[in-house]
């Protein structure tokens, strides 16, 4: 399966709602489980991402955790 959602394929983050500046939105499209974009709380919390190319989209993956430690 082709992978068009990367920078390596030269997807772009073109809009984030919200951000920090030590976790950018680019960092979505990395390919790297160990960064992440991390949003400063505004709601709704979007993301707008151009592709390289036109394509019809069949599958999409979000890794999304929770790092607060429980009190």
């Amino acid at each position: 399966m082709l992978d068009l959602g990367n920078t390596a394929s030269g997807a772009q983050v073109v809009m984030a709602s919200s951000n920090d500046a030590r976790f950018p939105p680019s960092n979505m499209l990395d390919g790297k489980l160990d960064t992440f974009w991390t949003t400063t709380g505004l709601y709704p919390q979007t993301f707008i991402i151009a592709l390289s190319e036109t394509a019809d989209v069949k599958n999409v993956t979000v890794h999304s955790y929770n790092s607060l430690e429980p009190t």
